[in-house]
């Protein structure tokens, strides 16, 4: 891949609106570290555009592990949890 276009800041976001409406299942389950879950494809997109509107400046994200398990309806996911250090 091109090395400008993976920098480019727009990238998370736009993957992040495309990931949303395309594979979650409308009452998707996400819960974020050990926090309450949040209920619904449209609460969890609201936390995320929250979240994008809240990024002063974006230096870079890594993967650095992945877990998978069989949460999926109708093909699309119906649960995930992100693990991440708060600090």
């Amino acid at each position: 891949p091109d090395s400008t276009a993976l920098s480019d800041p727009c990238i998370p976001i736009n993957i992040a609106r495309i990931h949303r409406s395309a594979i979650y299942a409308a009452d998707v389950v996400i819960p974020e570290n050990n926090d309450e879950p949040r209920l619904g494809k449209d609460v969890n997109r609201k936390a995320e555009q929250d979240f994008f509107a809240s990024v002063k400046e974006f230096h870079g994200a890594e993967i650095t592990s992945t877990a998978v398990n069989g949460d999926w309806k109708d093909g699309k996911i119906s649960s995930e949890r992100f693990y991440y250090n708060k600090a």
